[in-house]
């Protein structure tokens, strides 16, 4: 049987600060819950991952929401799928819709980055 999943995307919120109140806080409840059988992700923005691993627990894991088409290079602001997997994520969302229409990310985009992060060890949400 799979295990089922339930991840929670944060989006552009929360400073680093609020972010680790916030992890203490979903920590703290899913150690007192019935939800054992899930497997709980939680994709914070970029900069919180290595502050998150360090405070990281067994019951959360952590995702990127994004990551580069290319491994490495020129690309002002961009975040490789290894510096992600090196501040602590085991996943990285793609292809999600608001990506889609803003960015305009599309399927070619999307196979370089899902690439990327296979390449890496990374496991897509797509």
């Amino acid at each position: 049987m799979r295990k089922k999943i339930v991840a929670g995307n944060w989006k552009m919120n929360t400073t680093i600060s609020d972010g680790i109140e916030l992890y203490k806080i979903i920590s703290k409840k899913l150690i007192n819950s019935s939800i054992k059988e899930c497997e709980v992700i939680i994709a914070p923005p970029f900069t919180h991952l290595s502050a998150l691993n360090f405070k990281n627990s067994q019951e959360i894991n952590l995702a990127a929401q994004n990551c580069a088409t290319n491994e490495a290079g020129p690309y002002t602001g961009e975040i490789s799928a290894e510096m992600i997997k090196s501040a602590g994520a085991s996943y990285v969302i793609l292809g999600h819709s608001e990506r889609r229409k803003h960015q305009k990310e599309d399927t070619e985009v999307l196979i370089q980055k899902l690439t990327q992060a296979l390449k890496t060890g990374l496991k897509p949400i797509y």
